[in-house]
């Protein structure tokens, strides 16, 4: 069972959803209405027609063999159709690009969960979008050759709302680059954790040279603990 699913399941009373359909196969929308319970669901693809009728007509045969329970409403549209849902919802990405996750955000959802291909448009992105509207943001980001990353935020009263960890062993030659780079970000709803992991160059006093004059950065130091720290 995916994040999406477990989800679901928790949170029942979410009956409005819209699932933004990528690169996935009809095996996969079968898990997802095998474990949730929506009323009312969208299914938007950029599909060919033929590839969705052939969708429809499996969904249903599946539901008359008792294998899927379907939502009461259950439409299939377009990308260009998709003009957004009333009331609280969902927005489901199932491996779909930022690029057509971020069209979709305009209407305004109140929990983004799912999944996205690395790309230009970053989860992070996706995060600083939807921040002051969503309540919750789930997403996992598959990339090429290298394990999932996962971005998981909840909307709460704390004054950061993103923490950022950069692991740091002996970097000297290039941490103020990575410093530099970072907080031209001038989000102040961000802090930048600095974990110096027993470094015997001079990093950590690079990073408290910077932290001076910028609040977010924070260093924080420990022993040496390899891998396993």
């Amino acid at each position: 069972m995916e994040e999406l699913e477990m989800f679901c399941a928790l949170h029942q009373d979410i009956g409005k959803a819209v699932i933004v359909i990528g690169e996935c196969g009809f095996e996969r929308l079968e898990e997802i209405f095998s474990f949730t319970n929506m009323s009312d669901c969208t299914l938007v693809f950029s599909w060919t027609k033929k590839d969705i009728l052939v969708l429809k007509e499996r969904l249903w045969n599946d539901q008359a063999r008792g294998i899927i329970t379907l939502p009461e409403k259950l439409s299939f549209l377009s990308y260009y159709e998709f003009d957004g849902m009333e009331e609280e919802w969902g927005l489901y990405p199932v491996n779909c690009s930022g690029h057509e996750l971020l069209a979709m955000i305009k209407y305004e959802p109140a929990y983004i969960v799912g999944s996205i291909k690395e790309g230009q448009i970053s989860a992070y992105k996706i995060w600083e979008k939807c921040r002051n509207t969503c309540k919750e943001i789930h997403l996992k980001t598959w990339r090429a050759e290298r394990p999932p990353v996962s971005l998981d935020w909840k909307k709460d009263s704390y004054e950061k709302e993103l923490s950022i960890v950069f692991p740091v062993y002996n970097v000297e030659n290039y941490i103020e680059q990575c410093i530099r780079s970072v907080t031209a970000w001038k989000a102040d709803y961000v802090e930048f954790l600095f974990v110096s992991d027993g470094s015997k160059d001079a990093s950590a006093d690079i990073i408290r040279k910077y932290a001076r004059n910028d609040k977010r950065i924070l260093l924080i130091e420990k022993e040496n603990g390899g891998w396993k720290g």
